[in-house]
């Protein structure tokens, strides 16, 4: 589970093929270019349960669809992506308020359903 360029870490442990890993979740990562390091067939990225919270209105992550549509084209068992509208980056964090840069902004709802649906994901893929 990661924030912001945790969230980023946690994608590139999937791109890695890091499959020690039973469920990850991104919240606001920073997923630039999806290019698997260890993809050799279909299949190379089956074991991955990834969930993906974002702000629709999130400036720092401009090809989200293409990261989800690229990790089932390799083979993850699960990408769900969830997006959540008028949400800017940092939108779990009380003190994106104060954040003046634009961007950025904390969302009450988003990031309650979002910490919701995390332990959802988790209690779901985690025995």
């Amino acid at each position: 589970m990661g924030y912001c360029l945790g969230g980023g870490a946690v994608a590139e442990l999937a791109k890695a093929g890091e499959n020690r890993l039973q469920a990850l979740v991104s919240f606001h990562g920073i997923l630039d270019d999806f290019t698997p390091v260890e993809c050799t067939d279909s299949n190379s990225l089956a074991w991955v349960r990834m969930l993906i919270l974002h702000g629709d209105q999130d400036p720092f992550v401009p090809h989200l669809d293409a990261f989800r549509n690229q990790m089932h084209r390799h083979g993850a068992a699960v990408c769900d992506l969830v997006s959540f509208s008028g949400a800017y980056h940092g939108f779990t964090n009380p003190g994106q308020a104060l954040n003046e840069k634009i961007g950025f902004d904390y969302n009450r709802r988003a990031a309650a359903l979002a910490w919701h649906l995390c332990e959802h994901h988790l209690s779901t893929y985690l025995s």
